[in-house]
């Protein structure tokens, strides 16, 4: 009898926010918050082994975990009839799969404190400073690439772009000076663009920005469940540019690009 692993399925990133799993389908743009028992159960199907013969799956043990913090009540979790229940209905809705190995990209992200975020909608600064013309052009480009990405394919389209454009950052750290610049400039280009730019494309052209200047920089997507919030933002040597630095601490970073790949 195989040994089976579970992952999650190309298009799903996972966030842990307090007892809750957020996830996002960067395929649909869409977000789905799990119940604290479900949470528990996608956890352990996301670290654990299973034999199946051809009916039921049986858990052999936790193998990894999906988090720092993973503690398991295993023998309740291996005899429960909701384990098949829950695997049968994840793999239903497309939110995992198979994995061809114990190697896994299951990753389940946690935030550094759950004390969470004040909602409230973001919006471009404004900026009394005339900046140079070109590259507010340029800032105008990237919104262009960043809206019409979304449009077409939600996030997907955003990760899509920034993998093409990835190659050309190159590691290690530049004046943030530079980023603040750029950003900046961005906010300017925000101006006279004719449709409303909210995080997500901002921070999608920014990253675009600092990628095809040769800077390496994180675009972040980040989650919180209670109450539920998601923003983008871009930080640069570790330091969240124009934004509020507490995104680094309370919210979970559900999607992160950067030069090296997709975390």
């Amino acid at each position: 009898m195989a040994t089976l692993f579970f992952e999650w399925t190309p298009h799903v990133y996972g966030a842990f926010y307090r007892d809750h799993i957020v996830i996002l389908r960067v395929d649909t743009n869409k977000y789905l918050a799990l119940d604290p028992d479900a949470s528990k159960y996608m956890r352990f199907i996301l670290s654990a082994a299973f034999d199946f013969n051809g009916k039921i799956y049986s858990a052999k043990g936790v193998v990894h975990s999906t988090t720092k913090s993973d503690s398991w009540e295993t023998d309740d979790i291996i005899a429960s009839d909701k384990l098949n229940e829950c695997i049968d209905t994840f793999l239903k809705e497309g939110l995992i799969q198979i994995a061809s190995s114990e190697i896994r990209k299951n990753r389940v992200a946690t935030p550094k404190q759950h004390t969470g975020l004040a909602v409230q909608e973001w919006f471009p600064k404004s900026h009394g400073v005339q900046l140079n013309k070109m590259l507010v052009m340029k800032g105008l480009y990237y919104l262009y690439k960043a809206h019409s990405a979304i449009k077409r394919h939600n996030v997907d389209g955003v990760v899509r772009l920034l993998q093409r454009f990835s190659y050309k950052a190159q590691p290690g750290n530049h004046s943030i000076e530079h980023s603040r610049l750029m950003s900046r400039a961005l906010d300017q280009a925000c101006a006279f663009y004719p449709r409303k730019t909210l995080c997500l494309p901002y921070a999608t052209a920014l990253t675009m920005m600092h990628f095809a200047h040769g800077y390496d920089c994180d675009f972040i997507i980040g989650v919180q469940s209670i109450p539920f919030h998601s923003h983008a933002w871009v930080e640069v040597n570790d330091e969240v540019l124009t934004d509020n630095e507490e995104l680094k601490e309370k919210m979970a970073y559900i999607l992160r690009i950067n030069h090296s790949g997709i975390y």
